[in-house]
């Protein structure tokens, strides 16, 4: 090879070398930049599911010992069955019980004046 040829060729080098250490350096900034922006959304992550989590166990207590009652009556004033007034006027009255995810309970109907004619 001539004189000119190798020079040629390791200026050429120098060149690619130089480019690579550029862009080596951009990738290296940007690597930085990528990962403190991965670790701020694992951190946001991290903190929203612990934070749920915390949430589903308060949820979960206050279903495990909560309980409660409810008693009531409702008054109608007509009950229809089929086309055919039954009842002209009645009292319906309610109880339940819940506990957790578990309810029971009844429920009654009591004329309050028997139907004339």
């Amino acid at each position: 090879m001539s004189r000119v040829n190798l020079e040629s060729a390791q200026n050429n080098i120098e060149r690619v070398t130089t480019n690579l250490n550029e862009l080596q350096q951009i990738l290296s900034s940007k690597k930085d930049e990528v990962a403190t922006k991965i670790s701020e959304i694992s951190r946001i992550l991290s903190t929203y599911f612990k934070q749920a989590d915390d949430l589903n166990q308060i949820i979960a207590q206050e279903e495990e010992s909560s309980y409660a009652w409810d008693v009531g009556a409702d008054i109608v004033s007509g009950y229809v069955w089929r086309g055919t007034k039954i009842h002209n006027s009645s009292i319906q009255p309610y109880v339940s019980f819940g506990i957790g995810g578990f309810e029971i309970g009844a429920w009654g109907a009591y004329e309050i004046s028997a139907i004339s004619g």
